[in-house]
């Protein structure tokens, strides 16, 4: 325990050091800024470590442990970073967008090491180890368990501006929804509800959530997080691929697809072709899709699903023809053995 509040002491203060450094130079800074994309909204769950311990403006610190054998899934490394060795042990790399391997390497106890995005890459800043994709999984191929101390520096803003972010709500009846809302001071032009109106063959998919809610923007003082098996929560910030015309915003049905893939699936690959089928079905009138990414201490209320996609529809006959068109009918044929776990609500706006 000394030794972790240690490690996280150094760290902080570097990142902190680091954000001085940048206001110094008159704000410039070589990390991505609120306004760059992949800042705004990262097409992978920002979750770098196992466990997330601190967040503040300055600095991310997290806990990494990865036992023998055991593979984590891809993520992105938003901002540069740095990490120390707790527990060694040899790690392999794998791309996130096709799963690929990139590499193997040892990281033994003690060390320490720091890394640098370069636009799509991560650079060891020694140069010892080989450029490799800021959206990638590692796994422990060694025989000892895995533990690190990483420290996210982002010293131009903070990491989770309130704006342009998403907070889903799937509660198992309208009392507990209604109930629920109710104590977290949202205003109801933030948000739209309705009940759960999944097409016949997919009734068993929304595994009795009956209700659901969607608040755009909540900002810090709205508190609205979900307790125990009865709700589901998830924030995101999203990424728009199909604008949804603005007669849809209070109406029609939005389908709404939460996702665990398996730890060895071709993420960026599936995800790109879920983003192409509004291209293909007309039916689909809008489409935006994040990686999930719960507040600090409310992570476990997405029980472990990580991806939102979220389509919007005129009416059921829409849907319907959604569901049986062609392409994603392939497409789900494609999808569905890289899932680990799924819940779908099709959500009719009330």
């Amino acid at each position: 325990m000394r030794t972790f509040a240690l490690v996280s002491l150094i760290f902080a203060s570097s990142a902190q050091l680091a954000l001085v450094e940048a206001k110094a130079e008159g704000g410039s800074c070589s990390l991505p800024t609120p306004d760059s994309d992949y800042a705004k909204s990262p097409k992978f769950p920002p979750d770098v470590g196992t466990k997330k311990i601190h967040e503040d403006e300055a600095s991310v610190v997290w806990d990494m442990v990865v036992e023998p054998g055991e593979r984590l899934p891809p993520h992105e490394h938003v901002y540069d970073y740095n990490f120390f060795v707790i527990e060694g042990s040899r790690l392999s790399v794998f791309s996130g967008s096709d799963a690929s391997f990139q590499f193997s390497f040892d990281s033994p106890k003690g060390a320490s090491m720091a890394f640098k995005r370069v636009g799509d890459k991560m650079h060891d800043i020694t140069g010892k180890l080989p450029p490799f994709d800021a959206i990638h999984g590692v796994q422990n191929i060694g025989n000892t368990t895995y533990r690190e101390i990483l420290i996210e520096n982002k010293p131009c803003a903070s990491r989770n501006p309130s704006s342009d972010k998403k907070r889903i709500f799937l509660a198992k009846s309208a009392e507990e929804l209604t109930s629920f809302l109710s104590t977290g001071g949202v205003d109801v032009d933030m948000m739209i509800s309705g009940s759960q109106v999944n097409h016949e063959s997919e009734t068993d998919f929304a595994k009795e959530y009956s209700h659901a809610a969607v608040v755009s923007n909540p900002g810090d003082d709205v508190v609205l997080h979900s307790q125990g098996e009865e709700f589901l929560e998830f924030e995101f910030r999203p990424v728009g691929i199909k604008a949804e015309p603005e007669k849809l915003k209070n109406s029609g049905i939005k389908h709404m697809v939460f996702i665990k893939f398996k730890v060895d699936a071709p993420v960026g690959d599936l995800i790109a072709g879920y983003a192409a089928l509004p291209s293909k079905i007309s039916q689909m009138q809008g489409f935006e899709y994040g990686p999930v990414n719960n507040q600090l201490g409310y992570e476990e209320n997405a029980q472990g699903l990580q991806y939102v996609f979220v389509t919007s529809f005129g009416d059921s006959e829409d849907r319907d023809a959604y569901l049986v068109h062609d392409a994603h009918t392939e497409y789900v044929e494609v999808l569905f053995p890289h899932i680990d776990d799924f819940v779908i609500v099709d959500m009719k706006i009330s």
